[in-house]
């Protein structure tokens, strides 16, 4: 655990560009990866960053909609990462 934080994470790559990522302890998931610029099985890793933000700034959104008393707005679910 690090001191300070509400939750954190260890994944590891040991094979480089093509091969396997994997989450280290109970939670047991493992994601083939690889450049969306060769021909290789596996998902392109800047994918995984879209899920995270725009999961975490939809979550943020939500908090501040709340506090704020503002009325929900509609959410697409789509965002662009580049």
């Amino acid at each position: 655990m690090v001191d300070g934080s509400l939750y954190h994470t260890y994944v590891k790559n040991e094979a480089g560009l093509v091969g396997e990522s994997y989450v280290e302890g109970n939670q047991g998931l493992a994601l083939g990866v690889s450049s969306s610029l060769i021909d290789a099985p596996g998902a392109n890793p800047e994918q995984f960053i879209g899920f995270a933000l725009s999961t975490c700034f939809n979550a943020t959104l939500r908090i501040v909609e709340h506090r704020e008393k503002w009325q929900k707005m509609p959410r697409s679910g789509r965002g662009l990462i580049s």
